[in-house]
């Protein structure tokens, strides 16, 4: 952006601008420092009061110049910010309904690929079934369940914890403990 602005500023027209103020100045220096009795004429003084009439518009002109292209390279900026949101935004979409056919199509077909019904899912009192439409809030985030099916082909040992029977959880007596599995660990120790 720094260079954007150097290459506006360092235009011709300026530059030619900027040179013809510094030469102005130079000649108000050297009419300063001239002897008094030159300094204290009617010519001199004439002349110190058109040069410095000249470069106070000449100053103004050279100004208003380099204020109209810095703001045009400023709205320049603003448009293409405004094209790059839009292209994000764009892309955003798109993944959002990449991803929003893949979680549908996920949550649509168990591992057998049938269709199922997600509304006669069970609830206990504690929880509340809200149907997924496309949307997705902020603090629920951590907080959704989803039910994860093992795919591993029977007869293989799955990866450290996951269940043995094939995906298939086992029910768990009411204050009792589960049946050991045939692979359990000897008492005493923790798989």
């Amino acid at each position: 952006m720094e260079r954007a602005a150097r290459a506006v500023l360092s235009d011709r027209s300026l530059v030619r601008r900027f040179d013809a103020i510094r030469e102005m100045d130079r000649e108000l220096v050297q009419l300063e420092r001239a002897e008094a009795s030159w300094r204290n004429t009617t010519v001199a003084t004439n002349l110190n009061s058109e040069i410095g009439v000249t470069r106070a518009l000449a100053v103004n002109e050279a100004g208003e110049i380099a204020r109209k292209r810095v703001e045009r390279l400023v709205n320049e900026f603003r448009v293409l910010i405004t094209r790059v949101i839009k292209i994000e935004y764009e892309i955003l979409q798109g993944e959002k309904g990449t991803l929003e056919e893949d979680v549908k199509s996920e949550s649509q077909s168990d591992a057998s690929g049938r269709s199922r019904d997600i509304s006669n899912v069970r609830i206990d009192d504690e929880h509340e079934f809200w149907p997924f439409m496309g949307e997705y809030w902020r603090d629920e985030l951590g907080y959704y369940r989803y039910k994860l099916l093992n795919k591993c082909v029977h007869g293989t040992a799955g990866p450290e914890g996951a269940p043995a029977s094939g995906g298939q959880e086992e029910a768990v007596p009411e204050g009792g403990e589960a049946p050991a599995p045939e692979s359990a660990a000897p008492a005493g120790e923790q798989p």
